[in-house]
């Protein structure tokens, strides 16, 4: 419920009504990704999602992006990740970059495209600087890796991590972890 205005003014964060797909924490804010949007709160105000005054914009308010369709090759979004403080949108088949001004005002940020990798739709896992996807092949599941591409020092790579063992993991993974410098993945065939 807001605070200052009406349903006007102030109207209610697009997530409302909608299926959230994915949740985030990025520069103090909690955010939500739905299917086409990205709703932040306010920052080091994790429960409000409305603004905080209609009078004027303020740069620590909640935020909701609408997302540009034809930027993200027309596909909903599966989840969202942070790399390097950037913040990823992976809609499986492309993988998009929310680019922030100098400010850090999330309101002014544009969405760009930055790779087209089949990521699939399951949920990465953070690795150092990387993010592994498992992607079912077969009876088997491989690893993708996703990381900034270090060689060019722009874009992004997505390296086949258990290429020189495809068939290691039976099955698809349905829950992994990364903890001590161990990759820990359950699958249906467990």
């Amino acid at each position: 419920v807001p605070t200052a205005g009406d349903s006007t003014s102030n109207p209610s964060p697009t997530i409302v009504g909608s299926k959230i797909k994915d949740m985030i924490i990025f520069n103090s804010r909690l955010g939500f990704a739905s299917e086409s949007t990205l709703v932040f709160s306010v920052i080091d105000d994790f429960y409000n999602l409305y603004r905080t005054t209609t009078s004027t914009y303020l740069i620590s308010d909640a935020v909701d992006l609408e997302l540009d369709s034809s930027k993200l090759g027309y596909r909903k979004i599966d989840n969202i990740f942070t790399i390097d403080n950037k913040i990823i949108i992976n809609t499986g088949l492309s993988q998009s970059v929310l680019a922030l001004p100098v400010n850090l005002d999330i309101s002014a940020a544009i969405f760009a495209q930055v790779s087209s990798f089949d990521l699939g739709n399951n949920v990465p896992i953070p690795v150092r600087r990387a993010m592994y996807f498992p992607i079912k092949q077969g009876s088997f599941t491989t690893l993708k890796s996703f990381q900034q591409d270090l060689e060019s020092g722009t874009g992004y790579t997505d390296n086949h991590t258990t290429k020189h063992c495809e068939k290691y993991i039976r099955g698809e993974v349905i829950q992994s972890l990364f903890t001590n410098d161990i990759y820990i993945a359950r699958t249906d065939e467990d």
